[in-house]
């Protein structure tokens, strides 16, 4: 019985994601999760750099 319960579950998973709706409505709540994850630094007020520090994150950020 527990087998086919889990077999139910996950044929109705792949149902869902097969339905291009299900995929978009995942896909937005990916995004709003991106966006809110985003603001998050901007609350804090950003820290003043020395000129040097500046270069040296720049240069990482390219690596």
């Amino acid at each position: 019985m527990l087998l086919q319960k889990k077999n139910w579950k996950a044929a109705k998973l792949r149902l869902q994601r097969l339905l291009p709706s299900f995929r978009m409505e995942k896909h937005r709540q990916k995004l709003i999760r991106n966006r809110l994850r985003m603001a998050k630094p901007s609350l804090h007020p950003p820290k003043q750099r020395l000129p040097t520090e500046k270069l040296r994150l720049r240069r990482t950020a390219v690596n």
